[in-house]
């Protein structure tokens, strides 16, 4: 099932973007082109390869951003590049490196988790070091940015003015990155996960506040995300890949009739074309652009920026302005496109490893009690990858603080084993012998 599964969605795929995609955003270069039916046939072969080692039940809640990872990069690059880049022979070494990095990353899994000792630490001072630290963060965005009593109308315009308003490598930037990277997704997730009301209610005022600043839209969908892979996990644990690939067919299948029917394009928009096609569509982008000019070995992270080191323009502003004449235009890819254009295809095995190693550290941080509330919060890295460079995401994305946070809330909600593990004494009851007069 599994296997009819992973085709049927390719083929989907493939309509959707013949049908919805290239015909609206043809102009900025999601092109229609014309593949020999070798590599279409090849596409679908790949994209099905990886049905041998995907898990067909959750083990380990890493494995919902690795799933995450197969559907959305993964599939999508088996086919967009070779109608971005034409050719044929050409292209075929990207989805080729893509497939084998993504089976070293399942790799991963053969790796025994990792004893990593927790502090003492119970709920109650987890509980109050955590809401505090969330108002610190939003009186700070208050008093140094000031939050939007209205919803933002124009996102693009709020974008260009946060970005104006909070720098990269500052502290405004900083702050933001983790009050919505990391303390609003952690706290909606301990609140679905964990069933605590009080982190739920202020990841959502969290989500919501910052959306006013930054209007991203992510961070609106996120707890809405939230919810169907909390859905998925407790009902579908078994079968939790399968019901992933029939939700985006769904969704594929929505844009297409919207487009057919009522000749809208608003699932595509914001759903098919955003997550699916956007990212294989940039890194096509990347891979073409950097393996003919030098690569930026890192120089939009902040060691090189603390020292001097850093580049003029980001990756993402170099692709925007060679491909769509603007730097403004933010084109961010996945953590393997970033790789590829900071050291090629060794900085995508860097990537690959890195990603690995953080999944091992949470999967061995990972209790029964705090299973869901991991995997909530691992579909939320796998977001921040599919769409962005990995280095970049450790504060950007908030990832590393994440991990930090995970690690003292499972200290927190850790089982307590008494100091000594040996039984107690069994004492036997003892016989009094009387030694004169009456007993």
């Amino acid at each position: 099932m599994l296997l009819v599964a992973s085709i049927a969605y390719a083929w989907l795929l493939n309509l959707d973007y013949a049908t919805v995609e290239a015909p609206i955003f043809g102009s900025t270069g999601l092109v229609l082109g014309s593949p020999p039916a070798m590599f279409v046939w090849l596409g679908y072969a790949m994209a099905a390869l990886p049905v041998l080692w995907l898990p067909l039940d959750l083990r380990f809640p890493s494995q919902v951003a690795y799933w995450w990872l197969y559907v959305v990069l993964l599939v999508p690059l088996m086919f967009v590049p070779y109608h971005v880049l034409g050719g044929s022979w050409r292209v075929l070494p990207l989805p080729g490196t893509i497939l084998t990095l993504f089976g070293l990353l399942g790799a991963f899994y053969l790796v025994p988790r990792i004893r990593i000792p927790l502090v003492y630490l119970d709920e109650r001072t987890f509980t109050a070091g955590w809401v505090p630290l969330a108002v610190v963060s939003m009186v700070f965005l208050a008093v140094k940015v000031g939050f939007r009593l209205e919803l933002p109308t124009d996102v693009y315009d709020v974008r260009m003015a946060a970005r104006n308003s909070m720098p990269g490598a500052t502290l405004s930037a900083y702050v933001a990155a983790i009050a919505q990277r990391c303390i609003a997704p952690v706290s909606v997730a301990i609140g679905i996960g964990g069933r605590r009301p009080l982190f739920l209610v202020l990841g959502l005022l969290m989500a919501l506040g910052t959306f006013t600043l930054a209007a991203e839209k992510t961070l609106v969908a996120l707890p809405i995300f939230f919810v169907v892979v909390a859905a998925l996990c407790t009902w579908f644990r078994r079968s939790f890949g399968l019901m992933l690939i029939a939700a985006l067919m769904a969704l594929l299948t929505t844009s297409i009739c919207e487009y057919m029917m009522l000749d809208g394009a608003v699932m595509s928009a914001h759903g098919s074309r955003r997550v699916l096609f956007v990212p294989a569509h940039l890194t096509s982008y990347y891979w073409e652009y950097y393996s003919g000019h030098p690569y930026a070995f890192f120089s939009n992270w902040i060691v090189a920026r603390l020292f001097g080191t850093g580049g003029i323009l980001t990756p993402s502003e170099t692709i925007g302005l060679a491909y769509f004449g603007t730097a403004d235009s933010n084109a961010n890819a996945n953590l393997w496109a970033s790789g590829f254009a900071d050291m090629g295809y060794p900085g995508m095995l860097l990537v690959t490893i890195a990603a690995g190693c953080i999944f091992r550290v949470v999967d061995s941080l990972t209790q029964p009690r705090t299973f869901l509330t991991a995997s909530l919060i691992m579909s939320a890295v796998a977001i921040v990858w599919a769409e962005g460079a990995l280095q970049t995401s450790l504060l950007s994305g908030g990832v590393f603080p994440i991990l930090i946070m995970f690690y003292v809330y499972s200290s927190a909600v850790a089982p307590r084993r008494p100091a000594s593990h040996r039984p107690a004494p069994r004492y036997r009851r003892s016989v009094i012998v009387p030694t004169g007069g009456r007993f």
